[in-house]
């Protein structure tokens, strides 16, 4: 990582390499190919994929094919980074908890340390490097009880992030 030190500690270098990025690469080129099921399935699981002892088996049985199916593929579809994550997104606002997009201006030359900072409050759900003035972008919830609120918190964040400016945008 461009302007580390020669010589750093244990607890640097652990620092350091979880701010490393996930880099994209693709072996066979940029494209996935991906069929008709594959499609089917990545629609079924973001808009019917339900909280079941066995969730697979209810998605399998709406796409018509089996639950082992159903787990290959995914597993194959993860693998090629075509699905990222797999894991519930709540209606935060009918939670009672307060949210917002947020557009930070971080230091150019090292946006992967302010992206860490930002990636450890548990409210954070997604982070994004952009070709932009505002170069950081990243989806936030706060807790309806937060003793900061939504403004302390990104206030704090701005400030742990190093953060020269950062705009709300409401979605």
């Amino acid at each position: 990582m461009a302007g580390q030190a020669d010589l750093i500690d244990d607890a640097d270098a652990q620092r350091a390499a979880a701010a490393t990025p996930k880099i994209r690469s693709r072996k066979d080129g940029a494209a996935v190919a991906m069929d008709d099921v594959d499609r089917r399935l990545l629609n079924l699981m973001q808009g019917r994929f339900p909280i079941a002892a066995r969730p697979y088996a209810h998605v399998a049985q709406l796409a018509e094919i089996s639950e082992q199916e159903v787990m290959a593929r995914v597993t194959h579809l993860l693998e090629k980074r075509i699905i990222r994550q797999v894991t519930p997104i709540f209606d935060t606002r009918a939670l009672g908890y307060s949210s917002m997009l947020v557009a930070a201006k971080v230091d150019p030359d090292n946006p992967h340390r302010a992206a860490k900072v930002i990636n450890e409050h548990p409210g954070v759900s997604h982070n994004y490097l952009r070709n932009h003035e505002f170069n950081l972008w990243f989806t936030i919830a706060t807790e309806p009880d937060s003793e900061l609120g939504l403004q302390g918190t990104l206030d704090v964040l701005a400030r742990d992030s190093g953060a020269e400016s950062v705009r709300q945008l409401p979605t």
